[in-house]
């Protein structure tokens, strides 16, 4: 039950949740203070804009390509081996842990 916790907070810690969280947060905020939750509601709107732009993933992806394509002609003579299957998927209380 912790680990649910656990994942459910990081999820709104990062974006898109913590701009959802920020945009809920705004809505509360607006009875009170007017000015405040609007600027929170629309700062989290045009942070969700932004995020979802095309452009904004393209630069992203540029920071992260540091290394050029391979060459193809080095592809052709196989000099590997063993094969390595890498997976992104957790399984707690497997043996090999």
């Amino acid at each position: 039950m912790e680990i649910y916790l656990v994942r459910f907070l990081e999820s709104l810690l990062i974006p898109p949740g913590s701009l959802i969280l920020l945009m809920l947060l705004g809505t509360f905020a607006l009875r009170r203070w007017y000015r405040t939750g609007t600027l929170m509601v629309l700062a989290g709107f045009l942070g969700l804009l932004v995020a979802s732009l095309p452009i904004t993933a393209q630069g992203l992806l540029y920071l992260l390509e540091i290394t050029p394509p391979i060459n193809p002609a080095a592809l052709e003579k196989p000099s590997a081996g063993a094969i390595v299957v890498l997976g992104a998927g957790r399984r707690y209380g497997a043996l090999e842990l």
